[in-house]
């Protein structure tokens, strides 16, 4: 029997949580936009982000919304290489949502965090994605993400893209 050699690449180790409240006031809003990551491949320990701030939907109908956030973001990061670092960051975020059919949407999102420090040292995270219902709980989803960090440490990259589909259920 010949032996098999197996070669293996881990091209995506992370994890996410996301929580964000809104509170609507005639076609504007506050928000509390906070998040926890975490990234192997990038070293990337553990980033809080903890949002507050203020938007305004600019086109708000049935098919579609276009919103628009400014506010500011306290950010804590700890690396792999042991280093940590704190922040405060502005934020200015756009979010677009577009039904295209009774059954599928689309969406563009894009969020920049410049720290008030130093505007050279900041994030950028864009997704753009498509959803379309198979029934009337279970969707198929397919989204592209950007995240674009400018200070990493020595031997990163900057930049990371990720094609990620799933299915969706809805309780």
């Amino acid at each position: 029997a010949a032996a098999v050699d197996e070669e293996t690449d881990t091209t995506t180790q992370n994890g996410k949580a996301v929580v964000v409240y809104k509170y609507k006031l005639n076609g504007s809003y506050v928000y509390s936009d906070n998040s926890l990551f975490h990234d192997d491949i990038a070293a990337i320990d553990f980033r809080l982000v903890v949002g507050v701030g203020a938007g305004y939907h600019v086109i708000k109908t049935d098919n579609a919304k276009l919103g628009l956030e400014l506010g500011a973001a306290y950010i804590e990061e700890e690396l792999g290489d042991g280093t940590s670092d704190d922040n405060i960051s502005a934020r200015v975020a756009a979010r677009h949502d577009q039904a295209l059919s009774e059954h599928s949407k689309f969406w563009l999102a894009a969020e920049y965090l410049p720290t008030m420090a130093d505007t050279d040292d900041y994030l950028l995270n864009g997704e753009a994605g498509l959803e379309a219902a198979l029934n009337s709980s279970l969707s198929l989803r397919a989204v592209v993400q950007d995240r674009y960090d400018s200070m990493v440490p020595e031997g990163r990259e900057e930049n990371d893209v990720a094609v990620i589909s799933s299915l969706v259920y809805k309780l």
